[in-house]
């Protein structure tokens, strides 16, 4: 009878490392519930917030200096920011929950995929850093990637040239660590990131994206913050940013996935 117990314990002991192991490596998921605010731009677009024009006299003779500062929309970006929540649950095949728990602060990372091979379906065990070159070292040994720099720029209407191309805009290379399932990305990974902008201005420590891939889409990777200034000043979980060409008439579909922790 002690035998028949102890092996039972044993059983359950090695069901729940099991279990336990495969949550701990578990791929990203897409979101129970996306809510999507009014879509919001610079008023008028170009130049200014009132679309005058400027006024200069002119006059015979006269040579003047004229310094002029014009700002733009992007043609070539998407930006999205908001807040995150979310639960562990215990749930059946039917969705029925035992038992489930709230997650306080979020952590985890978002992610946007442009799905332009497969439908938006990501092969999550095969994600890797994008890198502008087809041969990536990304601390697992070199991978041929699917398409290289050229390729994301022409994706999204730009050259490597351009102020607001890929390669000018992803121009930092991530400090850190974190999981995308059971692949660990970190500084040796050589990923490509950049910070997106809190209280209006510039900085490099909060809000940072990656470049990821798996061969078929690009993947747009936001980590998730807690409760920090956005770039309004508003409080937000995440910030992020997704190329899309401004000269097609069409929309670009992106797949979201969230991995919480």
């Amino acid at each position: 009878m002690k035998m028949k117990m102890r092996n039972v314990i044993v059983a359950v002991g090695a069901l729940l490392l099991l279990l336990l192991s495969y949550n701990a490596f578990a791929a990203p998921t897409g979101p129970g519930d996306v809510r999507k605010g009014a879509n919001d731009k610079r008023v008028n677009g170009i130049d200014n917030t009132t679309g005058s024009s400027a006024i200069v006299q002119a006059q015979a003779g006269n040579v003047t200096n004229l310094n002029i500062n014009s700002t733009r929309l992007t043609n070539r970006w998407q930006g999205y920011y908001g807040n995150v929540t979310g639960q562990i649950t215990l749930d059946d095949a039917n969705n029925n929950t035992l038992y489930d728990w709230a997650i306080a602060s979020p952590q985890g990372e978002i992610y946007a995929a442009n799905g332009t091979a497969n439908g938006g379906i990501v092969t999550w065990a095969s994600v890797f850093c994008f890198n502008y070159t087809n041969n990536l070292s990304d601390g697992g040994g070199a991978r041929i990637q699917a398409f290289n720099g050229t390729d994301l720029e022409r994706m999204i209407g730009a050259t490597p040239t351009d102020s607001d191309s890929v390669n000018s805009t992803f121009n930092s290379t991530f400090v850190g660590t974190f999981q995308v399932g059971s692949v660990t990305i970190n500084t040796a990974s050589s990923c490509m990131s950049t910070h997106l902008y809190a209280n209006d201005a510039a900085q490099q420590t909060r809000f940072t994206e990656v470049l990821l891939s798996d061969n078929q889409s690009i993947i747009y990777t936001a980590i998730l913050e807690q409760s920090q200034a956005g770039f309004q000043g508003a409080s937000v979980d995440f910030e992020m940013i997704v190329g899309d060409n401004g000269e097609s008439v069409a929309t670009q579909p992106y797949y979201l996935f969230v991995e919480l922790s």
